[in-house]
């Protein structure tokens, strides 16, 4: 069960893609989630990927993303995130989650 220190990598091998072609966002994860997955939440500013679970429960993916997934992240509206076996190569199974985009709020009056 996850703790408020708890991250994804602390306790899945986790690997994000995204397809130059068509932009969309695929992760991958070795072992099922204990809860079931709504959405993830990409904080543009901070370059930070929560995964929003049942009841609320927010898990940070446990590192910023690589410089290289950012624009991707930025314009997507969902991800598709697949249990995959890697000793068989096998994707076992999968659901698509909006991602939604979480920009700073900006204080015009400050």
């Amino acid at each position: 069960m996850a703790t408020p220190e708890t991250t994804i990598l602390a306790d899945y091998t986790a690997e994000i893609y995204a397809s130059r072609n068509s932009g969309d966002i695929t992760i991958l994860h070795n072992k099922p989630f204990q809860k079931e997955l709504q959405s993830l939440e990409y904080l543009e500013h901070e370059k930070e990927l929560i995964f929003v679970f049942d009841q609320g429960l927010r898990i940070p993916y446990g590192e910023p993303l690589k410089e290289t997934l950012w624009a991707f992240f930025s314009q997507a509206q969902k991800a598709v995130v697949i249990l995959y076996d890697k000793q068989k190569k096998a994707a076992i199974s999968g659901i698509a989650v909006p991602v939604i985009v979480k920009q700073p709020k900006v204080n015009l009056f400050n």
